[in-house]
């Protein structure tokens, strides 16, 4: 089973709760597998491949969050770029033929993830 099969079975069978990095360190690994150093960069390739994974961060403990949601898309090979984006209709947006809809696809929702409080702003 390759690091991304195990990441899209640990992020399904975890639902709403979804899954953290330090899940797949060692000792631990939940799926008592290899450890997986760069769980964000499987993330990566899974939403370029079509599953619709989001990213939250625990504001207490400062982790990245993956969950699933909606359906995931059938995607093709055809349907992925040179540059790793996932193309989400025929349509062009913006006069680019390289980006989906909703933008090229990332790790963060810009709309879910909030920047740090700036502490050294706020003491001046």
């Amino acid at each position: 089973m390759t690091q991304k099969e195990r990441v899209l079975k640990a992020i399904l069978d975890a639902g709403q709760n979804g899954i953290r990095p330090e899940q797949f360190l060692a000792p631990n690994v939940c799926d008592g597998g290899k450890p997986i150093l760069r769980l964000a960069a499987r993330v990566l390739d899974l939403k370029n491949e079509g599953h619709a994974i989001t990213c939250r961060v625990d504001r207490i403990s400062s982790t990245a969050i993956y969950t699933l949601k909606g359906e995931t898309l059938a995607v093709t090979p055809s349907q992925v770029c040179d540059r790793g984006v996932v193309m989400r209709s025929p349509l062009t947006v913006g006069g680019s033929d390289l980006e989906s809809p909703e933008g090229p696809l990332g790790l963060f929702d810009s709309n879910e993830f909030i920047p740090p409080l700036d502490y050294y702003g706020a003491a001046a």
